[in-house]
């Protein structure tokens, strides 16, 4: 976090998320939106996707329909894989952005990442990374 690819990635899926789809009521865009889905520790992802709704909480009770981190050079690959492995048992659909987008298989023992075809996927919400990738640069 910190780095400018990190912090131009995170507000170009953001204003895509935002304009594509939000304002056509498919969705709630949210930055750095703490997560709270059991009695587990809070989670924050970078992004997250949310079913639109009125529900004035501060802080989320339902699972996202998706998450987003943006992965950064000095991310530990253990710490990542232990925010993966809760956001899985909650049950959000889970994507990960290090350059590449990728899908996690969850059908395979344990959690490993799969080369997808660059695009990040919630139902009909669908972000391209190689475009977002392009203007973030």
């Amino acid at each position: 976090m910190g780095t400018k690819l990190h912090s131009r990635l995170q507000l170009h899926v953001g204003a895509l998320l935002l304009n594509r789809y939000e304002h056509n009521g498919l969705c709630q865009a949210a930055t750095e939106q703490s997560l709270r889905l059991d009695a587990h520790p809070i989670l924050i992802p970078d992004i997250c996707v949310l079913v639109p709704d009125d529900d004035a909480e501060e802080v989320v009770t339902e699972p996202p329909l998706l998450c987003v981190q943006i992965l950064s050079p000095s991310d530990r690959l253990s710490d990542m894989v232990k925010k993966w492995q809760e956001y899985l048992r909650w049950g959000v659909p889970l994507d990960s952005e290090s350059g590449n987008a990728g899908s996690f298989d969850v059908n395979m023992t344990g959690i490993d990442l799969v080369p997808s075809d660059g695009v990040l996927q919630a139902g009909e919400i669908s972000v391209a990374m190689p475009e977002v990738l392009q203007a973030a640069r």
